[in-house]
């Protein structure tokens, strides 16, 4: 749609200039108005990456699961990546369980201001656990998306203990929480051991 400067807004379809907007797959909602005395007021709502699935191509998605496409470079720059799924299109939603699992424990994780800008991925284990992978602070976190809460609170907790000890001579970390009321930790040897 063109408009010209001395164009008269109040003969413009608010409604195709909202649905046009709409069409970009990162503007969840659009509000289009005229504000008298000859304004016309265009708000939108863009949906938020929380995600980036791993694939040829890495394509953010939302908290519904919905494939947002490549990442502007204004957004956030250490995103979670999503292992084992295979690419969807542009516009379609991921609709299986293992991945609303994976949205619900991004969710809580993005809550808790440890997590904030910390390069991580994410995958399900063959034992239908998850196992979150820390770039930087070189250490694996392997968590059930039940009891969340109780298993996030128990690892921040030993983060706290042992702030400057998250590498044991060299080797990443292995913290298993999915055991009730207990931390396992131990160091993740060259042989995976």
């Amino acid at each position: 749609m063109n408009f010209s400067q001395d164009a008269n807004i109040f003969i413009i379809n608010l409604e195709s200039i909202g649905k046009i907007l709409e069409r970009n797959i990162w503007i969840e909602s659009s509000n289009v108005k005229i504000k008298y005395p000859g304004v016309l007021d265009i708000s939108i709502n863009e949906r938020e990456p929380v995600a980036l699935i791993k694939g040829k191509n890495e394509n953010a998605i939302d908290s519904e699961g919905m494939v947002l496409g490549n990442m502007p470079l204004l957004k956030k720059p250490c995103l979670p990546r999503v292992d084992g799924f295979s690419e969807k299109e542009i516009g379609t939603s991921f609709e299986n369980d293992d991945m609303s699992k994976i949205l619900f424990i991004l969710q809580v994780l993005q809550k808790l201001t440890w997590f904030n800008n910390k390069c991580f991925s994410i995958k399900k284990t063959e034992d239908g656990f998850f196992l979150l992978r820390f770039m930087k602070q070189s250490f694996d976190i392997k968590i059930s998306h039940e009891k969340l809460i109780s298993q996030i609170a128990r690892l921040i907790s030993i983060f706290e203990l042992f702030p400057d000890r998250i590498r044991v001579a060299g080797n990443r970390l292995f913290f298993d929480l999915t055991f009730p009321s207990r931390v396992i930790m131990r160091p993740i040897l060259e042989y995976g051991g």
